[in-house]
C-alpha cells in the first residue's frame, strides 16, 4: 500500500544498507515526491477508515 516508499526485505542487511543509501541519496524534490505520496496515503487509510469498512462488511448478509 505503501507504493512510494523504499521497499527493503529487512533480513537482508545488504539489501537494508543499499536502500539506507538510496533514500539518503536521492535528492530533495524526490524526497518530498515519495513523503507526500506516503502522507496522502496513510492520511486516506486510516485505523477509522480500516474499522468503518471492516464494520461495513460485518453487516452484509452471508450468501450461501
Amino acid at each position: 500500500q505503501l507504493d512510494a516508499a523504499w521497499l527493503v526485505d529487512p533480513h537482508d542487511i545488504a539489501a537494508l544498507k543499499n536502500s539506507m543509501e538510496a533514500a539518503l541519496a536521492a535528492d530533495r524534490p524526490e524526497q518530498q515526491r515519495r513523503m507526500s505520496a506516503l502522507r496522502a496515503q496513510v492520511h486516506g487509510h486510516d485505523v477509522d477508515r480500516w474499522c468503518q469498512l471492516f464494520l461495513d462488511s460485518l453487516a452484509q448478509p452471508i450468501l450461501t
